[in-house]
């Protein structure tokens, strides 16, 4: 049934609307092109087109990376310090507790 559904099926409508679809996003990019200000052509044209960092830049965003995890382990040892000293006197309460009964 399904291979009798796609031979009846006719392809060259698909490729004409597929022409048709390819050939209105065409003149739609070319048309918003050529309206396009000297202003907003300048600054397309002043994208840089290599992404090449200077080497000094890459050495300050590095010392800044590591500050920051320095940061974020001494935060995460406070953390776990407050964490496990709670936990000591929770089950501390929980001994004192169980033993008085």
């Amino acid at each position: 049934m399904l291979k009798d559904v796609i031979c009846k099926l006719d392809y060259s409508n698909f490729e004409e609307i597929a022409l048709v679809i390819f050939s209105l996003c065409f003149f739609a990019i070319c048309w918003q092109t050529w309206r396009l200000t000297s202003d907003a052509s300048s600054r397309f044209g002043s994208i840089p087109i290599d992404d090449l960092v200077p080497a000094v830049q890459n050495v300050r965003v590095t010392q800044s990376a590591i500050s920051v995890t320095q940061s974020a382990i001494s935060v995460t040892q406070s953390v776990t310090t407050v964490t496990q000293s709670a936990t000591t006197d929770k089950v501390s309460q929980f001994v004192q507790k169980e033993a008085g009964e």
